[in-house]
């Protein structure tokens, strides 16, 4: 085997490996994977700007109900200053 078909076999298995490691999602951080199944937590999986990666968030109910909360009314303030009368 000449050098080339050397160069061009072992590049294909590193691609084949790399693809491999890149495919296997297994979520290694603790407490993570039972938190998904807690009917207490609510968990969301959110694509980070400028990155292909998401990033899995989660919290209670409560805290999720608080957020939501502060932003329905904050959104509302901000439409209420917006609009001015003449």
């Amino acid at each position: 085997m000449d050098m080339s078909k050397a160069i061009k076999v072992i590049g294909v298995i590193g691609f084949g490996v790399a693809i491999a490691g890149c495919s296997s999602t297994q979520d290694t951080q603790s407490g993570s994977a039972a938190s998904w199944k807690d009917p207490d937590m609510v968990c969301e999986s959110i694509a980070q700007t400028g990155s292909n990666l998401r990033k899995k968030r989660c919290m209670s109910k409560e805290l999720a109900d608080e957020i939501r909360a502060n932003t329905k009314e904050g959104m509302r303030k901000l439409e209420n200053n917006s609009r001015t009368v003449k």
